[in-house]
């Protein structure tokens, strides 16, 4: 993204809820989901399952900043289609 936008994705601010720990070797799963997509934000959704049990629910907030100056900028509308409708 760097070289192609001349952008970066910086976290702004994560809420996590731990429900159950994952041991060594533990099969997990991990989603991801854009809920909300801003003109320079987005939030994300993610949870790490094991067994169809949710271990870990998160919520990301990333902003699209300039990578030269490190302010927030709009998300390219290349990118904006790839990442598609929030679920």
């Amino acid at each position: 993204m760097i070289e192609d936008h001349k952008i970066l994705f910086m976290v702004h601010s994560i809420e996590i809820d731990y429900f159950k720990p994952a041991v060594l070797d533990d099969l997990l799963q991990i989603t991801v989901a854009a809920k909300e997509i801003g003109r320079s934000r987005i939030t994300l959704y993610q949870e790490v399952l094991r067994s169809h049990i949710k271990l870990v629910s998160a919520t990301i907030h990333v902003v699209c900043v300039g990578a030269e100056t490190l302010k927030p900028v709009s998300i390219p509308a290349p990118l904006r289609e790839k990442i598609g409708k929030p679920a």
